[in-house]
């Protein structure tokens, strides 16, 4: 990836630092030490993390993970990040540490 690093703020209630926009997108995520990637939903997205469901896989906190999809015109979008949250019905949050310019340019077309 060519990306950069996601600042982070984790003092506070509030820890998000960048507004969220709902989606419904499948991506492809794998999970370290898992055998092969999934495709799961990509329910909403930020610049520095997500949240996502999983119908077939349970992600375990703290789980390291990588997330691509591909956008028209062929743009790989690639996020790492570890797994903060876990809730019902195979939710999961994402807290992103890297990610490639493609991946940042689709949340600005969001956030513009």
């Amino acid at each position: 990836m060519t990306g950069s690093n996601v600042p982070h703020n984790t003092a506070g209630s509030e820890r998000r630092r960048n507004s969220r926009f709902p989606l419904g997108l499948p991506v492809r995520i794998h999970f370290a030490g898992a055998p092969a990637p999934i495709t799961v939903e990509l329910m909403d997205l930020s610049a520095s993390g997500g949240r996502l469901r999983s119908a077939t896989q349970t992600a375990r906190l703290d789980q390291g993970a990588a997330m691509a999809f591909v956008l028209p015109g062929q743009r790989p979008c690639l996020a790492k990040g570890r797994v903060v949250r876990i809730g019902a019905s195979g939710e999961f949050a994402l807290r992103l540490d890297k990610v490639n310019d493609a991946f940042l340019g689709f949340v600005g077309e969001f956030t513009s």
